[in-house]
């Protein structure tokens, strides 16, 4: 199985962290990148053999990165979008769309997972399908990605969802299983991209158009409380470098 990591924004919300280094190369242990480490735990879990990143702002840095690793388990390769300054996320995996071939996840470039979260999600979503993983959350922030259910399946997914409609939160971590859901995954991207409009529109933003065009996302959830860290603004990097301090996450 593979994994598509979009890495490709300015993480304009960091700056001036961010000002010569792209978000997923911020420091979080002594020596360490934030995209290293979650490249270790991905190695680390025996589900994922290759991961492809899609870069953009100040690629070359994730380049010479990628190329300096030393792992065995996972083959790791880079992909740049020439568009990441006038788009978003969904416009990255859009270019990669050729890339979904195979079984294989999808997640962002500042999350970082605990390794066993990828093996119990593949071990646990066996069937053909689109999942999407999901954590249960008490208080809700604007900057959460939020997500309505019905019955089993995922039917909205946005920052923007009333409280009253709220059931859980995305990670941002999928997975796409099966020929006939690589090919709804796929075509769902291209829809949306054909239109001008959603040029800078979240990834996630897929998994609604899905729902609404009667193709099944089922949940998947996991203790995104324990086992993911994710790095949007400032006070997320002290947290995630006294997170990893604590050996918390293996």
């Amino acid at each position: 199985m593979k994994i598509i990591v979009l890495a490709a924004g300015k993480g304009e919300r960091l700056w001036p962290l961010t000002k010569d280094t792209p978000k997923p190369l911020i420091e979080v242990k002594k020596g360490v990148s934030l995209l290293e480490e979650q490249l270790r735990r991905i190695s680390q879990s025996g589900a994922i053999n290759k991961a492809l990143i899609i870069t953009g702002y100040l690629g070359h840095k994730v380049d010479e990165m990628v190329g300096q690793l030393d792992d065995s388990h996972v083959e790791v390769e880079t992909i740049h979008n020439p568009f990441y300054k006038v788009s978003n996320n969904l416009a990255s995996l859009w270019l990669a769309k050729h890339l979904i071939d195979e079984d294989c996840m999808v997640t962002n470039g500042d999350n970082l997972f605990s390794s066993d979260v990828f093996k119990d999600f593949s071990d646990g979503c066996q069937d053909e399908g689109i999942y999407l993983s999901l954590g249960k959350k008490d208080i809700f922030d604007d900057d959460d990605m939020k997500v309505t259910l019905k019955g089993n399946k995922v039917i909205h997914v946005s920052k923007d969802i009333p409280m009253q409609n709220i059931d859980a939160e995305s990670p941002g971590l999928c997975l796409i299983r099966g020929k006939t859901a690589r090919e709804e995954f796929i075509k769902s991207l291209d829809e949306l991209m054909a239109k001008e409009s959603e040029i800078n529109s979240f990834w996630l933003k897929a998994f609604t158009h899905l729902a609404n065009n009667d193709i099944d996302v089922k949940p998947w959830y996991f203790d995104t409380e324990a086992k993911w860290k994710e790095v949007d603004i400032h006070p997320d990097v002290d947290q995630m470098r006294e997170f990893l301090s604590k050996m918390v996450m293996q």
